[in-house]
């Protein structure tokens, strides 16, 4: 693809600094009105562009629709309200917290069970041995585990059902269920760079995405991946990978803007946008370093975490 000069073709003006904070994820709220910072573990509200809460230690995310952190058995809000289950689970490897029934989900040993934060109340849902991942999804609940002496994924049905075994997986693997954002089931090996999308509908319809190491979903049959130098386009209808770009540099982090139909890549030291109509990639914003980039719901906001000119910090740039 051809490069172009102009680092005003599409932001309107200097990136603001939000917030102070060594380099980690900056994490938007469904809403938009607040952004999480996991360097400095603060939660910034975007109207006052003041910090409003800290959380506590862990890799939190947003719940879908609501101003609430959910972390490992904790929800937490940016006035500071945490709602603290970890007395009543105790430790646990891995927790999920269910949007559509309001319970964590944990794993302790080699069982499964869940809390209801209405009443408080825990309950056993399955146990199997060596479970390697877990969640809810689509009424659900999907285990990496081992089975007679092969890793597997499982699905369970809410609120009882059996274990049933539904695809086997490589041995040696690091596995995680990833936010989906579409119909399919996404369950990520880290360890080999393998993306598995599963219609949870029919398991054995699956697709495998190898050397994935960031993606985006254009719409639901659609998908948007890289790995380190290439930027590719999978269509689910037809299970098809076109190469979209390549480039000279390590590619981080994609985020797809649906309203201007461009894609929005970041660098160790830079925000590149790649038009896939003109097939051009062109230079947004360069910095010492770069990481996390993340757009509002109306696609004008762009946040990111940088260092720029000597100060490190979450930053906000408008979009045009």
């Amino acid at each position: 693809a051809a490069t172009i000069a102009d680092v005003n073709l599409f932001r309107s003006d200097e990136p603001q600094l939000l917030a102070d904070a060594p380099e980690g994820q900056t994490l938007l709220s469904d809403s938009g009105r607040y952004l999480y910072i996991s360097g400095s573990r603060q939660i910034i509200s975007l109207r006052s562009n003041q910090a409003t809460s800290s959380a506590p230690e862990g890799a939190p995310s947003w719940r879908q629709n609501a101003d609430e952190l959910v972390g490992k058995g904790w929800l937490l809000s940016p006035q500071g309200r945490l709602a603290d289950y970890q007395p009543l689970i105790g430790t646990t490897t891995a927790s999920f917290y269910d949007e559509d029934s309001g319970r964590f989900y944990y794993q302790a040993g080699e069982s499964v069970s869940y809390l209801d934060t209405a009443s408080r109340s825990v309950s056993l849902v399955t146990s199997a041995e060596d479970i390697r991942a877990f969640q809810a999804f689509r009424g659900q609940l999907w285990l990496v585990a081992n089975n007679g002496g092969r890793l597997v994924l499982e699905s369970y049905s809410l609120p009882a059902g059996p274990l049933k075994p539904e695809l086997e997986l490589p041995a040696v693997g690091e596995y995680s269920f990833r936010p989906s954002g579409s119909p399919y089931l996404s369950l990520y090996d880290n360890l080999n760079k393998t993306l598995y999308l599963i219609d949870p509908s029919n398991p054995s319809r699956f697709v495998t995405v190898k050397g994935a190491l960031s993606w985006q979903w254009v719409n639901d049959d659609t998908l948007l991946y890289n790995n380190n130098w290439e930027i590719f386009r999978l269509s689910l209808d037809d299970n098809s990978s076109v190469l979209l770009t390549r480039v000279g540099t390590e590619i981080r982090d994609i985020v797809w803007n649906a309203k201007r139909n461009y894609l929005i890549f970041s660098t160790p030291s830079g925000l590149e946008v790649y038009d896939p109509r003109l097939e051009t990639i062109t230079s947004l914003l360069q910095a010492e370093k770069i990481s996390a980039p993340a757009l509002d719901a109306d696609n004008d906001l762009l946040y990111f975490w940088a260092e720029r000119s000597g100060k490190s910090g979450a930053y906000r740039l408008l979009l045009q």
